[in-house]
């Protein structure tokens, strides 16, 4: 069964079609789908992931970091991330984990330049960590540091 087919299968698809496309000298084949007002899209856009099988990046619709400085004044950061529906990564704690790696690696004088308002380069390089592990951001927000709230477990 083709991709047109099965999509045209689920309930709330009024039509769906599968055609070439460029997109800067690249061939890429593109899937187009029309709903039923009202109808929820995350079943129909995991369904598309699936058959598909995409070699794309994860969506992250928002990206959120707060930063964090314990009492001892190690500096930690707490990523959120909202991923886009049916776009996220299907084991969420594997790419939390890659993330994390990612993120130790950072030179801390980014979050230095951070903390006296110099925000973009850590900004650019925790895009750069987003990247290396397979997602995309739409819009971002690092927020001011704050007192870490948690309890001091760092080594003294």
């Amino acid at each position: 069964m083709s991709v047109r087919d099965t999509l045209g299968e689920l309930p709330g698809v009024m039509m769906a079609a599968y055609a070439p496309a460029t997109f800067e000298d690249i061939s890429v084949k593109v899937v187009f789908v029309e709903l039923t007002p009202g109808t929820d899209a995350t079943p129909i856009l995991a369904k598309m992931k699936q058959l598909a099988n995409p070699v794309m990046p994860y969506t992250i619709e928002t990206f959120v970091l707060q930063l964090l400085v314990c009492k001892c004044n190690y500096v930690s950061s707490a990523p959120s991330i909202t991923f886009a529906p049916g776009l996220g990564p299907d084991d969420r704690e594997a790419f939390n984990l890659r993330l994390a790696a990612g993120a130790q690696k950072l030179p801390v004088e980014l979050f230095d330049k951070a903390a006296a308002g110099d925000i973009e380069p850590l900004r650019r390089a925790f895009y750069d960590v987003l990247n290396s592990v397979g997602a995309h951001v739409s819009s971002s927000e690092i927020l001011p540091f704050q007192p870490d709230p948690r309890p001091c477990t760092h080594p003294q």
